[in-house]
């Protein structure tokens, strides 16, 4: 029998433009036992710089949460609740500093969103699954909470959370 090749054409392109897709697209060429041929441009994948990663990375340290008593403050609306940080904040290049601040206020840091979240902190180029991911569960009834950043850092001055604040003339604010 003679295995036939795939021959990825434009309408992939979209689909195949990052690098999970690609690899979930081989590993299921590789189990059908089929040859792949792509024809594109490895220019328009882009895989994100070290440096990209580690801005988002959030250490494991920072997804075990404190007990009451060792949080700083427990009358904060971050406190005892399940937090997940997506996308880039121009207060917090790192999302790590930013889950160890939160974790400080008794947050519970997670990296995926679940039935179980309370609070999404939305940044700029947050991901589109996630945002999906967001509006299925509270099209369920999970009541998720939404901060983008502006929101957020006007909760820090509200409870006197302390951060280095940035240029007010960086935030543009959408409505």
């Amino acid at each position: 029998m003679e295995i036939n090749n795939l021959i990825i054409d434009e309408d992939l392109i979209g689909y195949l433009s990052s690098k999970e897709n690609i690899n979930t697209f081989i590993n299921f060429c590789i189990r059908e036992r089929q040859s792949v041929e792509i024809k594109m441009s490895m220019k328009r994948v882009r895989t994100p710089s070290i440096a990209e990663l580690e801005k988002r990375h959030i250490a494991s340290d920072t997804l075990k949460p404190l007990s009451v008593d060792e949080v700083d403050n427990p009358n904060t609306p971050f406190c005892g609740k399940k937090i997940v940080i997506t996308g880039q904040f121009d207060a917090f290049p790192k999302r790590d500093v930013l889950g160890k601040l939160l974790r400080l206020y008794g947050a519970d840091i997670n990296t995926a969103i679940s039935k179980h979240t309370n609070i999404v902190i939305m940044g700029n180029a947050a991901g589109p699954k996630k945002k999906e991911k967001i509006k299925d569960l509270q099209g369920q009834g999970f009541p998720i909470e939404v901060f983008n950043e502006f929101q957020l850092l006007k909760t820090f001055d509200e409870y006197n959370i302390p951060y280095e604040k940035p240029n007010e003339d960086d935030f543009v604010i959408l409505e």
